[in-house]
């Protein structure tokens, strides 16, 4: 019989985040059973904790949307992280202490955030490194696909297909008030859609001017896509959240640094996140972004 607990994941205030459920001991599992649970749920990703497989990892984690297993997802990598530090079953953590955690896109490590004795948060270190590649959409193409005007996109600042482990549609806008304008179009999606991408993640400075502050700046997202031509909407998105830090930090002028940014995402839906953002550059080289947060715990109980 397992147990299982559910968060709200980025953010520190009850029905504010992304809701995730935590299954522990998964190992008698299979597939076809933990995607049956996951669409129980019908969280966006349900997380199932396993024995590790590969040396240097505490936990392997098996992530699933309602429809499919996914190779890595930012949110259920925090969740399940600060779950099994609240569990005691990464042994005692000191602030800033690292550990591990197997996924499908490769080992994830795990910083933790400690403040007298109580694990607060924890920062990812996200699978791979960023790959941009371009995408052939118009300015007057992205303004029918998203219900708004060739104007609510800044020029020069084209969209891109960014993955660190999930590839996601990056799409820059001009405002915030652009951003909450924004309306997913079926009939558009049909026409401009790429299995490449899948999902889209929009953008917009919020409280800051331009786009690639060199540290402290602010910014407001939503991630969408469409399913059975219905657009739906994702509440705190830390895969997309890393993919828009390494795009940032390729953006910057300089070979050698490190850049933070705070992401606001859920707020246009009532379900206010706070992702932490850090970019890295080494000699010129984008290495892996990292995305923290909290979580606050919501339910438990056992699975029959």
């Amino acid at each position: 019989m397992q147990t299982f607990h559910t968060y709200d994941v980025f953010t520190d205030r009850r029905f504010g985040g992304n809701p995730l459920a935590v299954v522990s001991a998964a190992d008698g599992l299979d597939e076809a059973t933990m995607q049956q649970i996951a669409r129980e749920f019908n969280y966006s990703e349900t997380v199932f904790l396993q024995a590790a497989t590969e040396a240097g990892c505490a936990w392997c984690l098996r992530i699933f949307t309602p429809s499919l297993e996914m190779r890595f997802a930012g949110h259920p990598t925090i969740g399940a992280a600060l779950h099994l530090a609240w569990q005691g079953l990464l042994g005692t953590l000191e602030d800033g202490a690292t550990r591990t955690l197997q996924t499908m896109a490769g080992p994830v490590p795990v910083q933790f955030s400690v403040q007298n004795g109580q694990v607060q948060s924890a920062r990812l270190t996200a699978p791979e490194v960023p790959t941009v590649l371009p995408v052939s959409l118009t300015p007057a193409q992205l303004a029918e696909l998203l219900a708004l005007d060739e104007g609510d996109f800044p020029p020069g600042v084209a969209p891109v297909m960014v993955s660190c482990g999930m590839p996601y549609l990056l799409v820059a806008l001009s405002s915030r008030e652009a951003l909450s304008r924004l309306r997913l179009q079926a009939d558009a999606w049909h026409r401009y859609y790429d299995p490449a991408w899948r999902k889209l993640f929009a953008f917009a400075p919020d409280g800051v001017l331009g786009y690639v502050p060199q540290q402290d700046g602010v910014y407001a997202a939503r991630m969408m896509w469409m399913e059975r031509d219905v657009p739906m909407e994702d509440p705190a998105t830390g895969g997309a959240a890393s993919s828009l830090a390494g795009w940032l930090a390729s953006q910057q002028e300089v070979a050698d640094g490190e850049w933070r940014w705070t992401l606001h995402q859920g707020e246009d839906m009532g379900r206010f996140s706070v992702l932490h953002l850090t970019g890295r550059k080494q000699q010129g080289r984008v290495l892996p972004p990292m995305v923290g947060g909290g979580a606050v715990p919501i339910m438990q109980g056992q699975l029959r």
